[in-house]
């Protein structure tokens, strides 16, 4: 059994690489058709080494967070796998026209841990309520700061951690609003990543 398992290892790691060579390929390809690549390095190269080295440190760093908030999502994807499922999903994001890119979260979450596709679905939207209410947040506080200073930057702060312990409050207490079946399956999901959505 154990020489079976090694096989189906590495043909799983075979078809990933295959898989990140054909999208690193399209990725190259559609950027060279669609820009001007000769101005987007003059572009970069023409910025101060300490601007791109903080521009880059920033892009790292939400990578990563969005990686660990895909790891935290799917209790059955090792880190390694769901920062790469992350990546993916967001190039698929930028790649794909009007968001179809969205649906790579839940066919990855699939194939890499064998995540139902309505729990991927769902934690997708999961992911989404959290970030609109967070965009509506920040723009408040940011049209707010001139006036109330750092009280909108605390408050700000506290948006961004406590949102998901105040859904986790909230939406529990809608289970007596009747649904229809799809969206009180919906619910039900929501109530449990709210409540129990942690490693």
């Amino acid at each position: 059994m154990a020489p079976l398992k090694e096989n189906n290892r590495l043909q799983s790691i075979r078809w990933k690489l295959i898989v990140a060579v054909a999208l690193f390929g399209a990725t190259v390809w559609i950027s060279a058709t669609v820009l001007d690549l000769t101005a987007v390095v003059t572009a970069m190269t023409a910025l101060p080494t300490q601007t791109a080295l903080v521009v880059m440190l920033l892009g790292a760093v939400s990578w990563l967070l969005r990686g660990l908030r895909t790891w935290m999502l799917f209790d059955q994807l090792p880190l390694s796998e769901a920062l790469g499922l992350s990546f993916l999903h967001n190039t698929a994001n930028n790649l794909a026209p009007m968001r179809l890119g969205e649906l790579a979260l839940p066919v990855l979450a699939r194939w890499l841990g064998g995540v139902e596709f309505s729990i991927g679905l769902t934690s997708l939207l999961w992911i989404r309520l959290l970030d609109f209410i967070s965009l509506i947040g920040i723009s408040l506080c940011i049209i707010l700061l001139p006036v109330a200073g750092t009280v909108m930057l605390a408050l700000l702060a506290a948006l961004i951690f406590l949102t998901p312990l105040i859904l986790g409050f909230i939406v529990p207490r809608t289970q007596h609003i009747h649904l229809p079946e799809i969206l009180a399956k919906a619910r039900a999901q929501l109530i449990y990543e709210a409540q129990n959505g942690k490693r």
